[in-house]
């Protein structure tokens, strides 16, 4: 048998990080607050008897939050919304006021189909932070086609009732935004999608490709109805963008895949085709090096109605149930860790390898490891960071997630230079480890600055690099990482560093607040 070349992937230092010690709390979990629903979408896995969350329709007991009480501190975000609609759950209010006494932000998707005026008043005093409304078409004919047992004329004024009690109760949360999802019945709408997010006054537009819940022949026949409507839906996509700056809607893309299934990428940022296949066999993803581009099963955590622990929101695979043993036994167990190691490997989970909300990720030869890494060029990452963006000048960063980690080829050279700067117009503090070893804290202001952290010596040949974030509420956004030489041009860069340190500490000072800090010089 052909072997296959020695990836970074398969070395201890990889896998220790992501199946060892460096293992840390999910930032966000999803409870299902009912699997209970109102309606019977054709698109649902409920609708067809194929629920990842169970065949056993109900509502969450409010014992399920009470076995989660040491959970809840640790995480950033809660989602209170998974395959039910969650208003049907008239404890709804009490579970958003338990749970933000811990500090976590609150979101829940709705059909708002149960948003009455008494509820919408009920979920302003529970402190509830977002709202999400799932509408699926502009025209009310294909609405009533997807969201069986309701209208759109029912939802708008339901969504236009919300707004008009904010308002005179003068308050902002929850914030509103709107869900669609994208079908070949549906598509052709998205540019009215934008003048109707525009009309009920809703911030923001979510577009997402229909979810691959039950892998049935049936829906890759339905997905391939789209993919055969190829140009309409291209044209009805630029012009969704194209109206959406003009009607100042913010649209988010939660997938790459309705990109790629339009063969319409966003200008500068297209994937190889290559990662997108479904119909590779293990020997070939083990020779290629190729490992699902999944992090949820470390970051994320979706808990069913009935306590069981699921790994993302459409697995229907049980890791362990909250009424049987702690989280922290679940999260850091056996059961866990087995299916992160698969998921890690070049044969992930058959339900992973058929899955079109991840791509494939190439991976890196030991012997190739860079000893210098940018954004959007030559990337090698490990836990903790977010989507690439860019800057008003078009330089790509990524934002870190409370902290985040990198690797880098190691032959001896004595400086770490990371380009840094904060993602607003504040100061911000932080931390860098080398291999588990602190180096020393740091400070940046806005803008683009290089830092420089002079490393003891290394017998490994790679390092991992971790930054942690030490001011609440901020956030770092990162462009680059190098290891290098004491030479002429790394002292040229501290002295460049020096000049834009100081000139932005006097902006700071002097302005204020002007914008974002990603906008700014480097």
């Amino acid at each position: 048998m052909k072997q296959h070349p020695v990836f970074f992937e398969e070395s201890e230092i990889y896998q220790e990080h992501f199946l060892g010690r460096d293992l840390r709390y999910p930032k966000l979990s999803i409870i299902e607050t009912s699997s209970l629903c109102n309606l019977r979408c054709p698109m649902c896995p409920r609708t067809i008897d194929r629920s990842p969350s169970g065949s056993l329709f109900r509502n969450m007991k409010f014992e399920l939050l009470e076995r989660l009480e040491t959970v809840f501190p640790k995480l950033d975000e809660v989602i209170l919304s998974w395959i039910g609609e969650p208003l049907i759950n008239k404890q709804l209010p009490e579970i958003i006021k338990f749970i933000k006494q811990f500090g976590p932000r609150v979101h829940v998707t709705t059909n708002a189909v149960l948003l009455t005026e008494s509820r919408i008043h009920e979920l302003i005093d529970s402190g509830l932070d977002s709202l999400a409304v799932s509408i699926d078409a502009a025209d009310p004919e294909t609405f009533a086609q997807i969201r069986v047992g309701t209208d759109l004329e029912t939802v708008q004024n339901n969504v236009q009732l919300l707004n008009r009690i904010k308002k005179e109760r003068g308050v902002d949360n929850p914030s509103i935004g709107i869900a669609f999802v994208a079908m070949a019945e549906n598509i052709a709408e998205l540019p009215e999608m934008v003048r109707l997010v525009a009309e009920l006054e809703t911030p923001s537009l979510s577009i997402d490709i229909v979810d691959d819940f039950t892998l049935t022949d049936d829906f890759r026949l339905d997905s391939q109805k789209t993919v055969g409507r190829q140009e309409e839906a291209r044209e009805a996509l630029r012009e969704c963008i194209e109206r959406a700056v003009l009607e100042n809607v913010k649209l988010v893309f939660p997938s790459m895949r309705l990109f790629h299934e339009l063969g319409e990428w966003p200008e500068g940022n297209p994937v190889d085709d290559r990662y997108f296949s479904m119909d590779y066999k293990p020997e070939q993803t083990a020779q290629m090096g190729f490992r699902k581009g999944c992090g949820v099963p470390w970051a994320h955590v979706v808990i069913g109605h009935d306590g069981n622990v699921h790994p993302c929101c459409i697995s229907g695979t049980v890791l362990g149930n909250v009424y049987e043993q702690s989280f922290d036994e679940i999260w850091y167990g056996p059961t866990y860790t087995d299916f992160r190691r698969q998921l890690k490997s070049t044969d992930p989970p058959e339900e992973c390898w058929n899955c079109r909300r991840t791509i494939w990720n190439g991976s890196r030869e030991s012997s190739k490891l860079p000893s210098e890494i940018k954004v959007g060029q030559d990337e090698f990452y490990g836990l903790g960071w977010g989507p690439m963006a860019h800057d008003r000048f078009g330089r790509a960063f990524r934002p870190l997630d409370r902290e985040a980690t990198l690797f880098l080829a190691y032959g001896g050279e004595p400086v770490l230079t990371l380009e840094l700067g904060p993602s607003k117009w504040v100061e911000l503090e932080g931390t860098v480890y080398v291999n588990d070893q602190k180096l020393r804290q740091f400070k940046v202001f806005p803008g683009w600055h290089k830092l420089f952290f002079r490393l003891p010596r290394y017998s490994g040949s790679s390092v991992k690099v971790r930054i942690v974030t030490d001011t609440p509420k901020g956030q770092l956004i990162f462009k680059g990482a190098s290891l290098r030489r004491l030479d002429r041009s790394l002292i040229e860069d501290r002295c460049k560093n020096l000049f834009w340190r100081t000139y932005n500490r006097i902006r700071v000072s002097l302005q204020g607040n002007p914008s974002s800090a990603e906008t700014t010089e480097s």
